[in-house]
C-alpha cells in the first residue's frame, strides 16, 4: 500500500505544473495574419446539401494597402463547419481597397453588395457590386447595387 501511494504521488507531480515561478500563458495567435474581414450571412442549398456563405477580406500590404475579396460556401450549421467550397472573386480586381459588404436576402435570393475603389487613400474612384450567391463555387456579378 505504501509503495502505491508513493509512486501515485510521484505520478501527479509529474503531471501538474508547478505554481509560482515566471512562466508565460501561451497566447493566441491567428493563422492568418492577413484576413482583415470575415462576415457571415445567407443560406446556400443544392441538393441535400445545404449551408451558410462567409466572405472573407484578406489585405495585403507592400507599398500600400490592397485587398482580395472570397467567398466561402460553408458546411451546415450544428455540424463542425467546413469549407465546402471557395472562390476567389476576380470582378473585384488587384489595387483595390473594400469599402463595405453586405449581405442582402430577398425572394429566396442571396446577394453580396461589395462597395470598392481602386488607389489608396487619396483618391475618390468608387464602384459597388452585386454578387448573386449560387450553390458551392457559383455566383453571378452585376454593377451596381443589390436589389432591395
Amino acid at each position: 500500500m505504501k509503495r502505491t501511494l508513493i509512486v501515485s504521488a510521484i505520478l501527479v507531480g509529474s503531471i501538474v505544473p508547478a505554481s509560482g515561478g515566471s512562466a508565460e500563458a501561451p497566447r493566441y495567435h491567428s493563422p492568418d495574419s492577413d484576413i482583415t474581414r470575415v462576415q457571415l450571412g445567407g443560406v446556400w442549398k443544392e441538393g441535400a446539401r445545404s449551408g451558410q456563405y462567409r466572405a472573407v477580406v484578406r489585405t495585403n500590404c507592400v507599398n500600400d494597402c490592397y485587398d482580395e475579396l472570397f467567398i466561402e460556401w460553408l458546411g451546415p450549421a450544428g455540424a463542425k463547419r467546413a469549407v465546402v467550397a471557395a472562390k476567389r472573386v476576380d470582378q473585384v480586381g488587384g489595387q483595390k481597397q473594400i469599402l463595405d459588404l453586405q449581405f442582402v436576402a430577398g425572394k429566396g435570393e442571396n446577394h453580396l453588395e461589395v462597395s470598392h475603389r481602386k488607389g489608396g487613400e487619396e483618391t475618390s474612384d468608387h464602384w459597388t457590386i452585386c454578387l448573386a450567391l449560387e450553390g458551392p463555387s457559383k455566383y453571378a456579378s452585376a454593377d451596381g447595387t443589390c436589389r432591395r
